[in-house]
């Protein structure tokens, strides 16, 4: 057994080294890697009556529920070789507010380097950096103080529905269910997994195991490995030099999807061009997941080898297309706004659920990030780049799908194409036709969420104690 603490520089790890081992089996999953199930659900707890029999109550859902990433790795291999998927999978965050109810003292509460996760997300600093809209807009359950989420996933549905009923009935008298938000992956025809909106999603990662890398990139490609430090910290309440956590935001995020086809359609006839080459526009890729960097039209080859270097002047792929404002693969560098390195530090782990029937009104994302620093990875990302007018150049406008205004007080719809125009390319791939201003409007809006941290498996394990 390795006596030295885990080197979170490490990148591309091989989760059967043994040098990886302990942190592993401490680690919840997820973090690392996808977990790869069909069905989700997010249980929402307040917490409340005696605070030694909700830690024991803790204790005893990490200890049936939570699943460690040794075992989402070892669950890996067996569903390679005899497809199986391991059965149901479960992380389990806490809120500051949490660690403050149990009792802990301000030094053991996880702290990521500007304490945003202190502030959490329903703060009025937090609110006015990100320009959410104010919690009285939120969903009814989202507004109550949130201390815990036990996320749980399975193939199968009904055997979710089955664990909730359970854990509702062994939450009596030690904390509140305020909410049973499920989702599900969709998929196209393609059997691609996609979001509300019809597009692929999940493409682009950071990857963290070696053996997740793709292999045949030819040189110059954009490279998707990150560093364990991108989403791990110490856990400051753990029993060991292996024992380490990630920092998470989940945020409920409804999708109007009537309104961006009508916004995509208009903007078509506006540029003149096919509906689909302009919601690759707004979104970087096309339904299919084809970079509209690399093609005009859907090729059905999702590739995520691509560098931005490719179209400096924003001519195939817009500047404030979504997936160019949120990595932006080098970009801020050739704008002299920061060296690769530190742009590639705002990168996130992303984990998403579609919620809602795939033929009614209310669908979104039950997004979830991991991260080592809310402030300097999540915040950076919507406040700093999706929210950013003036993003790489003057007028960019903000991204097409997450991007943000404060909204004017007391109003909770936001409103459509008050932000300011975009410009969008008159010809693909052609600088010299110069672009097009139109303001695309805002057709994600937040219903909800919280700053989270997924501890350590042995610290849920010693709430008890």
């Amino acid at each position: 057994m390795p006596t030295d603490s885990i080197d979170l520089s490490a990148s591309a790890i091989d989760p059967a080294d043994p040098v990886y081992r302990a942190m592993l089996e401490d680690l919840q999953g997820d973090i690392l890697k996808p977990n790869g199930r069909k069905f989700a659900v997010h249980i929402v707890f307040q917490f409340h009556g005696e605070v030694s029999a909700v830690r024991g109550w803790l204790t005893s859902l990490a200890t049936r529920y939570v699943t460690s990433a040794a075992k989402q790795f070892a669950d890996a291999q067996a569903f390679h070789k005899f497809r199986r998927d391991g059965g149901p999978f479960g992380v389990l965050a806490l809120s500051a507010l949490a660690y403050g109810w149990l009792g802990f003292p301000l030094e053991k509460i996880p702290r990521d380097r500007s304490a945003r996760f202190l502030a959490g997300m329903a703060d009025a600093s937090t609110r006015d950096l990100l320009s959410d809209p104010p919690v009285a807009c939120w969903d009814s359950w989202a507004q109550t103080p949130i201390h815990a989420i036990l996320s749980l996933f399975d193939n199968n549905r009904a055997v979710l529905d089955a664990l909730v009923e359970v854990i509702r009935a062994g939450a009596a008298g030690k904390a509140n269910v305020l909410s049973a938000e499920h989702g599900s992956r969709w998929v196209n025809s393609r059997g691609q997994s996609v979001e509300p909106f019809g597009f692929v999603d999940g493409i682009s990662q950071p990857i963290f195991v070696k053996t997740d890398l793709p292999s045949g990139q030819p040189p110059g490609s954009y490279d998707p490995s990150a560093p364990l430090s991108l989403v791990l910290v110490r856990d400051p309440n753990g029993s060991d030099p292996y024992s380490h956590g990630s920092f998470v935001v989940y945020r409920k995020l409804k999708q109007d999807v009537a309104g961006f086809n009508n916004d995509v359609q208009t903007l078509a006839d506006k540029l003149r061009i096919n509906p689909s080459l302009a919601g690759a526009y707004a979104v970087g890729r096309f339904n299919d997941g084809t970079p509209v960097i690399l093609s005009d039209t859907p090729t059905g080859q999702p590739d995520n080898s691509f560098q931005f270097a490719l179209d400096p002047d924003g001519a195939r792929c817009p500047f404030h297309a979504h997936i160019r404002k949120t990595n932006p693969r080098g970009d801020t560098g050739r704008s002299n706004q920061a060296p690769l390195e530190v742009e590639r530090s705002h990168r996130i782990a992303r984990r998403a659920f579609s919620y809602g029937s795939e033929n009614g009104n209310d669908v979104g994302l039950h997004f979830f990030c991991y991260q080592s620093d809310i402030s300097n990875q999540f915040e950076f990302i919507q406040s700093a780049w999706s929210n950013m007018t003036h993003f790489l150049q003057m007028d960019t406008g903000l991204d097409g799908l997450i991007g943000q205004i404060p909204m004017p007080p007391g109003e909770c719809k936001r409103q459509e194409n008050v932000a300011g125009a975009q410009q969008w390319p008159n010809a693909w791939g052609d600088p010299s036709k110069g672009t097009s201003s139109y303001g695309f409007g805002r057709w994600v809006s937040l219903q909800g969420g919280a700053y989270l941290f997924a501890p350590s498996i042995c610290f849920l394990k010693n709430l008890a104690d």
